[in-house]
């Protein structure tokens, strides 16, 4: 989380080529990192149809926005 908080000062300011690749690059692995944590939580919290139905109806309204 420190990770994708460092990459969105980098594109606050995105000034410089460099601002920009850098936040792509730590945004994206940190992200990919913390995606499958999501999934681990919401298990804890739903089970069977109802994490299918909770996690779908996140994505999408994600997907549309």
């Amino acid at each position: 989380m420190g990770l994708m908080a460092i990459a969105a000062i980098l594109m606050i300011d995105g000034s410089s080529d460099w601002q920009l690749a850098g936040h792509f690059v730590i945004f994206g692995l940190s992200f990919g990192a913390v995606l499958p944590l999501r999934a681990m939580v919401m298990s804890e919290w739903f089970s069977g149809s109802g994490y299918g139905r909770t996690m779908g109806a996140q994505w999408a309204v994600a997907s549309v926005i």
